[in-house]
């Protein structure tokens, strides 16, 4: 019969190096990536309802989303928004708009926001900085409705 002498430590140190370090990044990666659905949710919410206060000025979204964004921690270039139906284009380039020029009584203003969520998050040394790995798109849709007594002027 062999010795197992030392066998115990081995086990030891692939457990944690194969299963729980792989766990522990995993568990890591689930806030950002709720952050990211939370941002691009308010984001289309608040860009929407812009436009319509804004009375179809799309750029006041583009400024809205934008300062959003900053406040998150988000580069511009990350956001991915189409206003109205037109086709998502990225934030930097002042998103993709369809919008009329002067809003309907009555009408709809959607805003769609995208976004990439890394899969994981690897943080680095410094603490301050991340890396990330692969990426899974999330986006939020927000209709607002333009009241239909309001008053044209």
């Amino acid at each position: 019969m062999r010795r197992q002498c030392g066998a115990a430590s081995l086990e030891m140190a692939l457990g944690i190096g194969l299963l729980m370090l792989p766990m522990a990044l995993l568990v890591l990666s689930i806030g950002p990536g709720l952050e990211m659905r939370s941002f691009v949710r308010l984001a289309a919410a608040e860009a929407s309802r812009a436009i319509v206060i804004a009375d179809g000025d799309t750029s006041v979204a583009v400024i809205q989303i934008s300062t959003m964004a900053a406040n998150h921690g988000y580069a511009v270039s990350e956001v991915r928004v189409g206003m109205c139906g037109a086709t998502p284009a990225p934030l930097s380039a002042g998103g993709a708009s369809a919008c009329p020029g002067t809003l309907p009584r009555g009408g709809r203003i959607a805003v769609r926001v995208e976004m990439d969520i890394p899969l994981i998050v690897l943080p680095l040394r410094d603490g301050a900085s991340s890396a990330s790995v692969g990426g899974v798109p999330v986006w939020s849709v927000h209709e607002s409705f333009v009241d239909q007594f309001r008053s044209i002027g």
